[in-house]
């Protein structure tokens, strides 16, 4: 239906006065009262297996919509109704900007692309601002999620690039406080100069700056911060910009914005008559997929990557996710095909998903992973696993359960078990499983457990050694994972047990947690705390899987590739 209403319709407009009227249609829909809710319901990504968490913030899916359709963020409620899982508004600036003289949008439809030249017009920070806190302040009373909200920001026109960082500045303290996470846009080709941007001499102080204000436009929540890059960027300019951003501490790179290039536009007369401006779409694919590949390479999974160019279909999220990308952006796919298909691509992708086609979105605690080779792993490269069972709740019947599902896993897969504590009776269930299959357990405690005999009877080794922390070393040396059953209490020692284990950076092993009867909740609550706060670093609490099936998470767990995610915050370095 939207194809032969975009054939008889829409394309025979000019495409900025389609964009206009389509916009509004989207807009007005989510004023009937209840439309936006059921949107939401019927298309909104409510599939489990597609959730993503990511610099501290659950998204429902991983597909979300690019800057540049909502600059002013007037639509964000009726876009999500249409079953995009986040929304990032702009780009916006310091200063309200008319952008480019019109005609500025040109379409190329036999190559499903886009070339524009709009000049970031929008109505201002300040305006932007205005709107998304009114519009926060009415979801109190509105049924449904709410959706993630993401603000792009560029440099105003009219401010020299002497004064870029000042200019990026105002703008990201005007939204730090309604935005969940920012983009600072140093690639479009549309702003003269802006490009020049991405030399990481003038783009440090940017992100510096851009970072400061932040912090004191919202200081009480750490507001995560990503770049976005061109894709004509040279190779080594790529990698430059991924070891700057490591090196500040930024939360990811969004990979990629529109290219200068035309390759892949048959008519050279149209092509000519629109001049110069960026190019969007189909033909971008490749080359964005080729970046985003780079990136991954470069910084493995110590930043969120969010692909962006050419995705069309599940197929091409399920390219960009195995090439390492946390979650997708689309813009012009949505202007060819209409407002079901961010549901169809979501769709589809959870079919791949459940089909075994793909393995799954959620690698460490919803970063994608290079999930290519997943068919050949095998349980092999755990040869022992350390376990912790938490917070009292031998009595749940589901955690008892999972307990003792782990265990025969355990057991079938023949890995060995290292306990080091934590309920006695939950840990009987993980060890007799596997001792009476014929496998091996090996116990690590303090002397203070010893001598009030807290110590399963059952284990086939008992190693007693003087403090905790050695007792965490000793479990870190003989086994490749930890995996712990956490309680719904969100216990200092689980908080502790976790992070502890993903600070052993030097043993390059990873975490796991296996969420049986849902308990993961308040744990979670406080490790995002603690990320907020200063105390745990981002890049450790992305070392964490979590998984509810205990085969699962152990095939998750040998597919880990290791980082090196640095030591402790002291004081002095938050």
């Amino acid at each position: 239906m939207y194809r032969v209403f975009y054939d008889s319709v829409l394309r025979h407009l000019p495409p900025e006065a389609a964009h206009r009227g389509a916009f509004w249609l989207i807009r007005a829909a989510a004023q009937v009262p209840g439309a936006a809710w059921a949107g939401q319901k019927a298309l909104g990504s409510r599939d489990p297996v597609l959730r993503v968490r990511a610099f501290g913030l659950d998204f429902p899916g991983p597909l979300g919509l690019a800057a540049g359709f909502d600059k002013d963020g007037e639509g964000v409620l009726g876009l999500a109704a249409l079953g995009f899982s986040f929304i990032e508004v702009g780009t916006v600036t310091a200063r309200p900007q008319p952008g480019n003289p019109r005609p500025r949008m040109f379409r190329f439809p036999d190559e499903r692309a886009l070339v524009n030249r709009m000049g970031f017009n929008n109505h201002g920070a300040y305006a932007l601002s205005a709107r998304l806190r009114a519009l926060r302040a009415q979801w109190g009373a509105q049924p449904g999620a709410k959706p993630v909200i993401g603000v792009n920001i560029g440099k105003s026109k009219a401010v020299p690039e002497e004064n870029a960082v000042a200019d990026y500045k105002a703008s990201a303290r005007v939204v730090a406080d309604v935005a969940d996470y920012v983009v600072v846009n140093v690639s479009s080709p549309n702003t003269p100069g802006l490009r020049d941007l991405q030399a990481v001499g003038k783009l440090r102080p940017i992100m510096i700056g851009v970072r400061d204000a932040l912090d004191e436009g919202s200081p009480r929540r750490r507001v995560p911060l990503l770049v976005k890059i061109a894709p004509d960027l040279a190779d080594e300019d790529i990698d430059a910009i991924a070891d700057m951003a490591l090196d500040l501490g930024l939360d990811g790179i969004i990979a990629t914005n529109t290219t200068i290039s035309r390759d892949g536009l048959a008519d050279s007369a149209a092509v000519a008559d629109a001049g110069p401006g960026g190019m969007s779409g189909a033909p971008l694919k490749q080359r964005s997929l080729a970046v985003l590949a780079r990136l991954h390479d470069r910084t493995g999974k110590r930043l969120v990557l969010i692909a962006a160019g050419g995705i069309e279909t599940a197929a091409d999220a399920e390219a960009r996710l195995a090439a390492g990308a946390t979650l997708l952006q689309a813009y012009t796919a949505f202007i060819y095909q209409g407002p079901f298909w961010p549901h169809r691509v979501q769709r589809d992708l959870a079919a791949r998903l459940r089909s075994g086609k793909m393995t799954s979105l959620l690698g460490p605690d919803g970063l994608a992973w290079d999930n290519s080779g997943m068919s050949e792993i095998s349980s092999s490269n755990l040869s022992a696993v350390a376990v912790y069972c938490g917070s009292n709740l031998g009595s749940e019947p589901a955690y008892a359960a999972g307990a003792a599902a782990l265990g025969r896993v355990l057991a079938e897969r023949g890995i060995r078990l290292v306990w080091g504590g934590g309920q006695v009776g939950l840990m009987g269930s993980v060890a007799d499983a596997v001792l009476g299959s014929g496998g091996q357990a090996f116990g690590v405690i303090t002397q203070a457990l010893k001598a009030k005999e807290v110590a399963y009877q059952g284990l086939a080794e008992l190693q007693v050694v003087a403090t905790m922390h050695e007792r965490k070393a000793v479990m870190a040396d003989a086994a490749d994972a930890f995996v712990m059953l956490p309680g719904g209490f969100g216990t200092f020692d689980e908080f502790f047990e976790v992070v502890t284990w993903t600070q052993l950076g030097i043993h390059a092993k990873p975490c796991g947690i296996l969420d049986v009867g849902g308990y993961f909740g308040a744990l979670r609550t406080m490790l995002d705390a603690a990320v907020t706060a200063g105390f745990v670093r981002q890049a450790h609490r992305d070392m964490i899987i979590v998984d509810d099936d205990p085969g699962r998470l152990l095939d998750r767990l040998a597919a880990w590739t290791p980082v090196t995610v640095g030591k402790w915050l002291d004081r002095a370095d938050r």
